[in-house]
């Protein structure tokens, strides 16, 4: 977590949220909670694992457990020897932000997207417009947002209206972006939560009871399906997200295979350049 390594016990993590532990174990209280069903964008933060590229996720549903061998970066882990992340900054020169609570969620999402866009120089105004779909403020109308996300873009037309010389276009992803840093890879261990690799394990946990869990939407929004709940106080838990065959996208003929796993963004990422 922002470069440090945590260590929770397993039957702990099974039952609680990324978001629970930032805000009640660390001092990072940037990440906000709102809405805790993954609608408002105020708890997002950053993750990556070795194999796969950084990405944005919604910390409320986020099973603090599923993110074992995982590095998390949050708004306060942006900055790089004190000094703030373009993304802040340049939120902050547009008048991005007005209370204030959706920011660090805002800032945390733009910088996802940008950090995979080689901070703007893989990407178009056009691109960026629905970048932030995820992320609701009630204060500033959305204008100086989106001004801000397209001014990071290769094509770039945005000035910004009160501080002309204010900086626009993509930033160094080399020198700004936080380092990753990877805990060490490790089994984990513990009887309540597997984490299987491929459908021959998923299928062998099932069968001994353990009970499916992926993205937090179902358990992580409806309270009678909750982690702490009776059902599953003292279940065994069986995190789909590494079964390789569940995250794949196969195009067969006429038809096109998604595996159960696929994000939206993946998906989408996927068609652009099946269309391409």
């Amino acid at each position: 977590l922002n470069g440090q390594l945590h260590s929770v016990d397993v039957g702990e993590a099974a039952g609680k949220t990324l978001n629970e532990y930032i805000r009640h174990k660390t001092q990072y209280t940037g990440t906000k909670v709102s809405c805790a069903q993954g609608g408002c964008g105020a708890c997002t933060v950053a993750v990556a694992r070795p194999d796969e590229k950084l990405r944005s996720v919604t910390s409320c549903l986020m099973p603090l457990a599923s993110l074992h061998g995982a590095a998390v970066v949050t708004v306060e882990g942006l900055a790089v020897d004190g000094k703030p992340h373009p993304v802040s900054e340049r939120v902050a020169q547009f008048n991005g932000s007005q209370c204030g609570f959706c920011t660090p969620g805002m800032v945390m999402q733009l910088f996802s997207t940008l950090s995979n866009q080689d901070g703007g120089k893989a990407c178009v105004e056009k691109d960026l417009e629905q970048c932030i779909n995820g992320n609701v403020c009630r204060c500033t109308g959305y204008r100086p947002l989106i001004e801000a996300a397209k001014s990071f873009a290769a094509d770039t037309t945005i000035t910004n209206q009160c501080d002309a010389k204010a900086r626009v276009g993509p930033y160094d992803v080399t020198t700004s972006d936080p380092k990753l840093v990877f805990p060490p890879s490790i089994p984990l261990a513990g009887d309540r939560w597997v984490r299987p690799a491929n459908l021959s394990e998923l299928f062998e946990a099932m069968q001994a009871g353990a009970r499916v869990v992926a993205g937090g939407t179902a358990a992580g929004i409806y309270p009678d399906l909750g982690m702490a709940d009776s059902g599953f106080a003292n279940a065994k838990l069986a995190d789909i997200t590494a079964v390789k065959e569940l995250g794949e996208i196969a195009l067969q003929g006429e038809m096109l295979r998604i595996g159960a796993t696929v994000t939206w963004t993946v998906f989408s990422e996927y068609l652009r350049k099946l269309i391409a």
